[in-house]
Parts: C-alpha cells; sequence; structure tokens
C-alpha cells in the first residue's frame, strides 16, 4: 500500500518521491478502481471491457450491448489526457447524441469526443502504412473492424503500438479470459486491416 499512500492528496514531492511518479501510481489506482487493467507493452493505455458497463445505458441498450466505440475512447482520452476517463465519462458527455440505432455509434463521434475531452486533433484514414508509422512514433489509433477475428458484425477495438517485429498491439473493449488478446500481438495486414473499414489517429502525448 505504499505507492497508493504516496498518492495521497497533500503529499510532499519534493521530500518523499518524484511528482510524476506519485501521479502516475494515482492514475493506476484510479483506473482499477473503475474496472479498467494496464497492459503490458506498448502505450500504457488503460484496458477497459466494455461488459462490465452492462447497467450504464447507452443507445438502446447499453455500453455492454453496443458501447465498444466510446469504451475504446475512454481508453485513448485517459491516456493522452493522463486523467482517468471511464467509458461511463465517455457517453455521460453526449447520451445517445453520436449513437447510431443498430450500428452503435457514428464515426463523428470520435473527433468531437477528442475535441470535448482535451485530446487534440484526430486523423481519420484508411492508410495502413500510415497508422503503422503513427504507432511507431507512439500515437495511438482506433479501428472499426467489421466481420472476421476481432467481431461478427462490427466493433471498435484500440491499436497501442507495435513489437520488436512489427505485430500490432491490441486493447480490444470485448477481450475476455478465453481470447486474452491483451497478451498477444497481431498482424497488421492479414489480422487487423484486412477486416478494418477505417482507422482514427490521435496525437502523441
Amino acid at each position: 500500500y505504499s505507492d497508493m499512500m504516496c498518492a495521497r492528496p497533500g503529499w510532499n514531492y519534493s521530500i518523499y518521491g518524484d511528482k510524476e511518479y506519485v501521479d502516475h501510481v494515482l492514475r493506476y489506482y484510479q483506473v482499477l478502481n473503475t474496472g479498467g487493467t494496464y497492459p503490458a507493452g506498448g502505450m500504457q493505455i488503460p484496458l477497459y471491457i466494455q461488459t462490465e458497463y452492462g447497467n450504464i445505458p447507452y443507445g438502446t441498450g447499453s455500453i455492454a450491448d453496443c458501447g465498444c466505440g466510446p469504451t475504446a475512447f475512454a481508453m485513448v482520452a485517459s491516456y493522452l489526457t493522463g486523467s482517468t476517463i471511464t467509458p461511463v465519462d465517455a457517453v455521460a458527455w453526449c447520451g445517445n447524441s453520436y449513437y447510431k440505432p443498430g450500428a452503435g455509434t457514428y464515426w463523428s463521434y470520435f473527433q468531437a469526443a477528442a475535441s470535448h475531452f482535451g485530446c487534440g486533433s484526430v486523423t481519420q484514414t484508411m492508410d495502413a502504412n500510415a497508422v503503422l508509422q503513427a504507432l511507431s512514433e507512439g500515437r495511438p489509433v482506433i479501428s472499426s473492424q467489421g466481420p472476421g477475428l476481432f467481431t461478427s458484425a462490427g466493433h471498435f477495438i484500440v491499436l497501442r503500438g507495435l513489437t520488436a517485429d512489427g505485430k500490432v498491439l491490441v486493447n480490444d473493449p470485448n477481450d475476455s479470459e478465453s481470447k486474452n488478446y491483451v497478451n498477444r500481438a497481431f498482424d497488421m495486414m492479414t489480422e487487423i486491416h484486412a477486416t478494418s473499414s477505417q482507422y482514427w489517429i490521435f496525437e502523441k502525448k
């Protein structure tokens, strides 16, 4: 519990520890307390699982049913801002304004949400090479996936970095213990780009 104690308000950073480190510890516990985890490897983007928010209304159902878009954005926004932004926050600011009936979330949500939460500009693209370049520069990416490895219909995932051999690390809002996607890497062209219909590249932290 020493790290948690270091993160208490009023902690004397000059005597007891580096402020940046203590702030990171505080964010770590905040994310854990809101249902998230920190994956190993790549950018330190917290993983939120949408099924843990089945009690939060979204569209005609809940975040668990169709909230992969706001859940994916909450991961990226938490990383970029250094604040704890949960899927609940990512839905609460706009309600159902960007909910797309029968599909989940309109693509326009991501730039609007980025502006609202202070995440900077977002580049929309279908260029796989641009995505790989962005990831190599430490810029998070959200991908809209069609039927394939990640979904049987439509789904948003977060690309959080590259391995040494160029594979892509993924935070999937619909991950599970059986899939365990958070602990594996994916081939960009055959496993991600082949079923992606759009990418959103965010600014570097």
